[in-house]
C-alpha cells in the first residue's frame, strides 16, 4: 500500500540520509577500551532541581536546561537560573531557532527567552495569543522549531506559532509524542498512528496505524532511507516505510529490559540511547556497542531523561539527579578504577586475547573480548596470577609474557603465569649479539634468559656487574648503556662467553653532561640517546665524552628535562619533557629530508598525569595506550578533531561593588531578592551637551568614544555617578573541556597599560575609579591554547562635583578672582616694598648719621675720659701735693706754737701773727673754689647733685663728700680740711645720718656710686 499510495512518505524517505560525518573517522568499535572522561555536575552545584528535561546550546556555546526551577545556564564556569515563568511551574521543554532565540515549554504556558539591552532575561509568554479555549492544556513537553513555525506540544493540543500568531491543531486521543526530521513534523496521536503536519493540517502517513500501539521515545534517520524507532517497552525498530522490523533481536531484549528513554542521532552517524534502568548506550547503525556509560562507569544515575550533543560533538547527559558532560568526540578515554585497574600504571601490553597492565599494585589483565547483550567488549580487569606486587614492565618475546615485578622475572604462558626468577626484575629486551637470549635489567645487575624447548628460562647472571639496572639499551655491537638514577650513565661490554662484564666505564658530569641525576636512554631509530635535566645527549665515541644532540636541540632546547622519548608506528616520535607538573606531552613527526612537524596541541590534558620515572607510551594500531598516576590514558590517534575552532568569551554579570547593583548581566529577580536592578546607573550617555567643548573636557579627564575600537561590544553604554566608582566584572568562556584550565586576560583601558597575564580567575574588580571614560576588554585561552573573540564593555564614570563643568566654571571664576586679588595684593604689596625700601634707605642714613655722632661722641668720650683721667690724676696728684703742703705747714704751725709758747714780748706776737696767717691760709676758700672747678669736670656734677637731693649739707660735708668720692683716707682728709682724725670721723657720721644711710652701707661706696 505504501509503494502504491504513498509517494508523498516516499519523498520523505529520501531526506532520511545519514548525517556527513565530520570526524575523519567514526567512534571505533573498539572505543569500548576505555570509558570518554566525564564531568558530573551535581544539584550542589547547580543549585536546582536535580531534574533536567531538555538541553539546547546557543551560538555563543552557552549550554540551557530545562529544569523544575526554570531556565538554567551554564556558561563553563557559571550555573544561573535565568528564568522562570510567572506562574512559576517547572520548565519541560527547550528549543532554539536559527536565529538564536530560545523558546520555552512550561505548564500550562510557554513562550521564549528575551535578553533586553541590559543582558538581563526575561521570559515572554506566548499564552495571550492562544485562543482562549484552547489555554488550558497542561505540560509542553517537546518544542520543534521549522525555517517559518514553531511547534508546541502538548498532550491535547500542538501549537504552531509563526511569530506573529498560533494555530491549534488538535488531538483525536492525545498527543504521544512529537518529531522533526530534516523540517517534516510528525506527531503521534496514541491509539491512531503516526501524522504529518502539512499546511497547518494533520494528515495521517501511509500505513501510519502500525505505529498506534507503541509508546514511541525517538524517532530518528537510518541508513537507506529508513527511520530508527525508539520506543519505551517493545525495543528498537527500523521502518522502511511499509513496516516495522524489530533491530537486532538479541539487543532488543536488553532495550526492552531496561527501557529506552531518549534518543538522538549523533554527528558521527551513531546513535546515543538513553535507558530507564541501565543508563546510556552508544551503538552505531549494526547494533554494535561502541560505549555503555552507566552509574558504574561515570554517569551519576541509570535513569537518563535527555541526551544533547554539543557544538564540539560531546554529550550532555541529564539523569534522575544531575547532569553529565561525556566527552565522546574526544581522542581520549579512560581506563582506571571503574574498570578494575588501580594505582599508577607502569607498563601496558596486548597478549593473546587479553590486555595486561603493570602498576604499582600489581599485574592486572582483562579478556579482550567478551559476550554481551550488546556484542563485544572489555572485561573488567582483575589481578592476574595473585600477583599482586608492583609490576615493572611487560614485553613479549616468542608468544610468551615476560613479566618484571617486585618478586622477580614472571612468564605468562597459556594463560598461567610461571617465575623465572626470585629477584625483582626491570626490564628486558632481546639480547644485540645473540637473539636467542634475552638481557634482563633486575635489582642486583644484569641477567641473561635462554630461549628453550618450553619457552623462556633464566639462565644465568652476567658477573662483574651488580647496579640495579632499571634502564637500557643496546647497540648493534653489543654495548650496553645503562642508566642510573643518580651517578650516570654506564658503557657495559660483555665478553665473547656472554657471561661476564668486559668492560665497564661510568659516564657522569664529568663526561659530559649536565648533572649526574635523573638521565635515561632511548634508542630512536637506531641511535641511542640520552634524556637529561638540560636536553638530549648523545655520545661522542671519538672524543670520548657525551655532547648536546643538534637536532634535538633545536626542538627541545637545553633548558627543559627529557623524561622520555618513544618511537611510534609511522616515524613518530613521542615525547615527555618539562617538570611533572609543567611537563608537554607531544608527537614528533619526522620526515627523511630531516624536516620535523611537533603535534602538542591534543596532549594538553596530560599535564601531571604521568607517573614520574616511569613514564611509558604502548603502541596498539591507531590506538596509544599512556600509563598515568590513575590508569591508563588511550589515544585514539586516527580521530582526528579540530582543536583551533574559535569560541567565544561572555559577559556573565556587571556589578557596583559598592552596594552590590547589577549594571548588566542575566539575573531573574525571583531567584535574587532584594537587589534592585539598574540602580543609580543611567542608560543614556549625555557628554556632548556639557557646558565646555570637548578639548577642554579632554585637559582634565581621558574620554574616549566606547564602542568605536572595532572590537564590538556585547553590552551598552552606562554611566554611573562618581559614588559608584567601583565595578566588578564576571566572565566566562563557554568552552568545555577541562573548563577550569582556561585562562583570562583582560584589561581597563583608561587605567592598565597592557592585558595582564593569564590568570584562572573569571571576575575582575576595579576601585576607586576616576571620573572619565572606560573600556574593559577580556578574551579567554582555552586548554589547547586557542584565544578568544575579544570581548569589551564600555561605560562611564561621572567625575565627581568638584570636576563637573558647572565647577570648572566655579574654579574659572575662582581662580580669576583670586588672580586679580592676588594682582590687587602684588600691587599693594609693591607699594608697601617700595615704602619699606624708602624707610630702610632713610633708616639707613639715619644710622649711618647716627653712627658718626656715636663715633663723634665716642671719640669725645675718649677725650673726656682722657682728659678726665688726666683731671683726676692732676686733681689726686694736686690733692696728695696740697696734704703734704698742708702737713708740712700744720707741722710747722705746731712748731711755731711750741716756740710761741717759749718766746714773749715781740718775737711773741711775731709768732702768733704767723700762726694766725697760717690757720687763715688753711681755711683759704680759695684753693677749694678751684678744688670744686676741677672736681666738677671729673664726676659730673656730683656736687651739685648732692646738693639738690641733699640741701641740709653744709660745705664742709660736701668737701667730705667730694674727698670720699677721690677715695682718700681720713687722714688725708683731716689734712686737707684741717681738722683731726676724729674731727673726720665725726663729720663722717655727720653727713651719713644727712644722707639717710644705714650703718651697713659703707659711705664711701654710697658717694662712688652717686
Amino acid at each position: 500500500m505504501f509503494l502504491t499510495a504513498g509517494k508523498a512518505f516516499c519523498s520523505l524517505c529520501l531526506l532520511f540520509v545519514m548525517v556527513p560525518l565530520t570526524y575523519a573517522r567514526a567512534i571505533a568499535q573498539d572505543h569500548h577500551m576505555g570509558l570518554p572522561s566525564i564531568t558530573n555536575f551535581t544539584i550542589e552545584q547547580y543549585k536546582a532541581s536535580s531534574n533536567s528535561w531538555s538541553v539546547v546550546q546557543d551560538t555563543l556555546g552557552m549550554m540551557y536546561f530545562a529544569n523544575h526551577f526554570g531556565v538554567l545556564r551554564f556558561d563553563g564556569a557559571n550555573w544561573q537560573l535565568i528564568a522562570q515563568p510567572e506562574n512559576k511551574t517547572l520548565i519541560r521543554s527547550l528549543a532554539i531557532d536559527n536565529s538564536g532565540k530560545i523558546y520555552v515549554g512550561c505548564q500550562n504556558d510557554f513562550g521564549y527567552l528575551q535578553k533586553k539591552e541590559n543582558g538581563q532575561v526575561v521570559y515572554v509568554s506566548l499564552l495571550p495569543i492562544v485562543p482562549e479555549r484552547y489555554r488550558n492544556f497542561a505540560d509542553v513537553w517537546s518544542i520543534h522549531t521549522t525555517h517559518n513555525y514553531v511547534f508546541f506540544h502538548s498532550n491535547d493540543h500542538i501549537f504552531c506559532y509563526n511569530g506573529e500568531e498560533i494555530v491549534t491543531l488538535n488531538s483525536l486521543n492525545y498527543f504521544q509524542f512529537l518529531a522533526n526530521i530534516h523540517g517534516g513534523i510528525y506527531a503521534l496521536d496514541e491509539g491512531r498512528g503516526l501524522y504529518r503536519i502539512r499546511d497547518m493540517q494533520l494528515e495521517l502517513l501511509p500505513d501510519g496505524e502500525i505505529f498506534a500501539p507503541y509508546h514511541i521515545k525517538f524517532l530518528l534517520p537510518y541508513p537507506g532511507g529508513q527511520l530508527f524507532v525508539g520506543t519505551e517497552n517493545d525495543g528498537l525498530f527500523i521502518y522502511d516505510g511499509t513496516r516495522l522490523k524489530p533491530w537486532n533481536q538479541k539487543e532488543n531484549d536488553f532495550f526492552k529490559r531496561n527501557k529506552v528513554s531518549s534518543g538522538i542521532l549523533l554527528r558521527d552517524g551513531n546513535y546515543a540511547i538513553g535507558t530507564v534502568h541501565n543508563g546510556l548506550m552508544i551503538i552505531n547503525k549494526d547494533g554494535e556497542l561502541l560505549i555503555h556509560l552507566n552509574n558504574e562507569k561515570g554517569l551519576q544515575d541509570n535513569l537518563i531523561l535527555f541526551v544533547f550533543e554539543d557544538h564540539m560533538g560531546n554529550l550532555w547527559v541529564s539523569s534522575d539527579i544531575g547532569i553529565d558532560l561525556v566527552e565522546i568526540a574526544s581522542p581520549f578515554s579512560f581506563l582506571k578504577g571503574s574498570i578494575g585497574i588501580s594505582g599508577s600504571v607502569y607498563s601496558v601490553c596486548s597478549f593473546k586475547n587479553r590486555y595486561f597492565v603493570g602498576s604499582n599494585k600489581g599485574l592486572y589483565s582483562a579478556i579482550l573480548k567478551g559476550e554481551s547483550p550488546l556484542g563485544h567488549f572489555l572485561d573488567k580487569f582483575e589481578i592476574f596470577g595473585n600477583l599482586s606486587l608492583p609490576t615493572w614492565s611487560l614485553s613479549v618475546f616468542d608468544e610468551e609474557l615476560i613479566v618484571g615485578n617486585h618478586r622477580g622475572t614472571f612468564k605468562v604462558k597459556d594463560e598461567k603465569l610461571y617465575q623465572l626468577t626470585h629477584v625483582g626484575g626491570w626490564t628486558y629486551q632481546p639480547l644485540a649479539k645473540n637473539d636467542s637470549f634475552l638481557l634482563g635489567g633486575l635489582y642486583n645487575g644484569l641477567h641473561l634468559f635462554a630461549k628453550s624447548d618450553n619457552g623462556w628460562q633464566y639462565d644465568r647472571k652476567i658477573k662483574g656487574f651488580n647496579e640495579s639496572s632499571r634502564i637500557i639499551e643496546q647497540e648493534a655491537d653489543g654495548t650496553i648503556w645503562m642508566a642510573h638514577g643518580y651517578k650516570g650513565v654506564f658503557r657495559i661490554e660483555l665478553n665473547e662467553d656472554l657471561d661476564s662484564v668486559e668492560n665497564v666505564r661510568l659516564y657522569d658530569k664529568n663526561k659530559g653532561f649536565p648533572s649526574d641525576l635523573f638521565i635515561s636512554v632511548f634508542k630512536i631509530r637506531g641511535e641511542i640517546l640520552f634524556g637529561t635535566e638540560e636536553g638530549v645527549y648523545y655520545y661522542d665515541e671519538q672524543a670520548d665524552t657525551m655532547l648536546l644532540h643538534g637536532f634535538y636541540a633545536k626542538i627541545f632546547g637545553s633548558n627543559d628535562h627529557v623524561r622520555k622519548l618513544a618511537e611510534g608506528p609511522e616515524q613518530q616520535v613521542w615525547f615527555i619533557i618539562g617538570e611533572e607538573y609543567k611537563d608537554q606531552t607531544g608527537v614528533l613527526k619526522i620526515n627523511h629530508d630531516g624536516t620535523y612537524r611537533q603535534i602538542f596541541t591534543p596532549f594538553q590534558r596530560l599535564h601531571g598525569k604521568h607517573v614520574p620515572g616511569f613514564e611509558n607510551f604502548y603502541f596498539s594500531g591507531e590506538d596509544v595506550f599512556i600509563g598515568s598516576k590513575d590508569g591508563i590514558i588511550r589515544f585514539d590517534h586516527s580521530l582526528q578533531r579540530n582543536y583551533l575552532k574559535p569560541f567565544s568569551v561572555v559577559m556573565h554579570e556587571v556589578k557596583v561593588s559598592s552596594n552590590d547593583s547589577l549594571l548588566y548581566g542575566t539575573v531573574f529577580p525571583y531567584f535574587y531578592h532584594g537587589i534592585q536592578l539598574n540602580q543609580n546607573t543611567e542608560k543614556s550617555v549625555e557628554r556632548h551637551n556639557w557646558f565646555f567643548p570637548r578639548i577642554i573636557r579632554n585637559m582634565f579627564w581621558k574620554e574616549t568614544e566606547p564602542g568605536q575600537d572595532g572590537s564590538g561590544s556585547d553590552a551598552f553604554n552606562v554611566t554611573l555617578p562618581f559614588s559608584l566608582n567601583a565595578v566588578n566584572f564576571n566572565f566566562s568562556a563557554p568552552f568545555y573541556d577541562e573548563p577550569d584550565k582556561t585562562r583570562y586576560s583582560f584589561y581597563l583601558e583608561g587605567i592598565d597599560n597592557d592585558w595582564t597575564p593569564w590568570v584562572s580567575n573569571n571576575y575582575k574588580e576595579y576601585t576607586s575609579l576616576p571620573g572619565g571614560s572606560y573600556i574593559f576588554r577580556v578574551k579567554a585561552k582555552n586548554i589547547y591554547g586557542v584565544q578568544s573573540n575579544t570581548l569589551s564593555f564600555p561605560f562611564i564614570i561621572k567625575p565627581p562635583w568638584f570636576r563637573t563643568p558647572i565647577a570648572y566654571a566655579a574654579y574659572a571664576i575662582l581662580i580669576v578672582s583670586i588672580l586679580m586679588v592676588f594682582n590687587k595684593i602684588k600691587n599693594t604689596r609693591f607699594k608697601i616694598e617700595k615704602r619699606k625700601l624708602r624707610y630702610s634707605q632713610i633708616q639707613e642714613m639715619r644710622q649711618q648719621h647716627a653712627e658718626k655722632i656715636r663715633q663723634k661722641l665716642e671719640a669725645e668720650n675718649r677725650i673726656n675720659q682722657i682728659n678726665k683721667e688726666k683731671l683726676e690724676g692732676e686733681i689726686a696728684t694736686n690733692a696728695m701735693h696740697l696734704t703734704r703742703v698742708n702737713d708740712k705747714i700744720i707741722s710747722i704751725r705746731s712748731k711755731l706754737v711750741d716756740l710761741q709758747e717759749q718766746s714773749a714780748g715781740n718775737l711773741e706776737k711775731r709768732l702768733n701773727s704767723i700762726i694766725e696767717e697760717i690757720n687763715n691760709d688753711l681755711e683759704s676758700e680759695e684753693s677749694w673754689k678751684d678744688f670744686l672747678l676741677y672736681f666738677n669736670r671729673s664726676h659730673q656734677d656730683l656736687i651739685h647733685r648732692l646738693k639738690e637731693k641733699y640741701p641740709e649739707l653744709t660745705s664742709v660735708d660736701i668737701k667730705l663728700c667730694a674727698f670720699l668720692r677721690m677715695n682718700l683716707s681720713s687722714k688725708q682728709i683731716a689734712s686737707l680740711m684741717n681738722i683731726t682724725t676724729r674731727g673726720v670721723e665725726a663729720a663722717r657720721l655727720r653727713v651719713r645720718k644727712k644722707l639717710k644711710i644705714g650703718s651697713e652701707t659703707n659711705l664711701t661706696d654710697f658717694i662712688l656710686k652717686f
